[in-house]
């Protein structure tokens, strides 16, 4: 098959509308006078704060999946130590030619454009040397973004806990049926941000509970609200730092628990929250 998605109007539809979205951004850029008044002036960088805001809200709600970051990441995934926003070109010299430092001077037409496609040099050094050269011209530089920092980052701060601090205790109050998806989805958000989650069979009681050795982190997953607000307290009595309870929180009422797991939440800051409780633990 040359083309698989051929004939499929959802995929010609979409494209037709990037393309059209993007070509009335070009337009709009060249309206307000073109790419470089778009950098001086700060309108370029207010842009794409804007449309970072929108997207790191979505991957932070899970409107958007990224694998192995807000979705199907294991406690003990390291997360990279850095990311270079520019690499390098591999061997030679890694300096621009000196015939880009001269046509920036220039004023000949076409004259940059003609350098910078002939030197080959990387866009760091490009963007080094022709800061050198702009005299008074003065352009803050953009930011590459990076959709995985966030969660990484809450991921290195539970690496930086002992073991048992990481370990959090899934608790399922009621039938398999009833509890096991809230179970699922605690221990995934749970490893989105580095916790290693145990969980109990579902179908035990409150009486059945064992909590003599409770971890600082526990989330209940209940059938009933009235079982939730019991184990909440038992389960604080036994010494837990964070107790959360899987599921939207009540309309309307007070919860006793320390944060809601649920679809939406805003996961950067329901689980940083529980890492700031483990990291102020004895």
């Amino acid at each position: 098959v040359v083309d698989p998605a051929g004939g499929s109007y959802y995929v010609e539809a979409l494209t037709e509308s990037i393309a059209r979205a993007a070509w009335a951004g070009f337009q709009a850029i060249e309206r307000g006078g073109g790419m470089l008044e778009a950098l001086t002036s700060g309108s370029a960088r207010q842009r794409l704060a804007r449309a970072a805001a929108l997207r790191l809200d979505d991957l932070a709600r899970t409107r958007q999946v990224r694998v192995g970051v807000n979705r199907y990441a294991g406690p003990d995934d390291a997360p990279p130590e850095s990311a270079a926003a520019v690499l390098p070109r591999e061997g030679g010299d890694e300096r621009p030619e000196k015939s880009v430092r001269e046509a920036f001077r220039s004023d000949a037409r076409g004259a940059l454009a003609a350098a910078i496609r002939a030197s080959r040099a990387p866009v760091a050094a490009l963007r080094a040397e022709l800061s050198r050269g702009a005299g008074t011209l003065v352009v803050e530089p953009l930011e590459p973004l990076r959709d995985a920092a966030g969660y990484e980052a809450l991921r290195r701060r539970a690496a930086a806990l002992d073991d048992e601090l990481r370990e959090a205790l899934v608790i399922g109050l009621g039938s398999a049926g009833a509890v096991r998806r809230q179970m699922d989805f605690a221990r995934e958000a749970l490893g989105v941000a580095g916790l290693r989650a145990r969980l109990v069979d579902p179908g035990v009681t409150l009486a059945d509970l064992d909590l003599d050795a409770v971890p600082r982190t526990v989330v209940i997953c209940a059938a009933e609200p009235e079982l939730a607000r019991a184990a909440i307290e038992r389960v604080r009595h036994a010494g837990a730092r964070a107790v959360l309870v899987a599921g939207r929180p009540p309309e309307g009422e007070a919860s006793d628990a320390d944060a809601h797991l649920h679809r939406g939440m805003d996961a950067l800051a329901v689980l940083g929250a529980v890492l700031v409780r483990l990291e102020g633990s004895p």
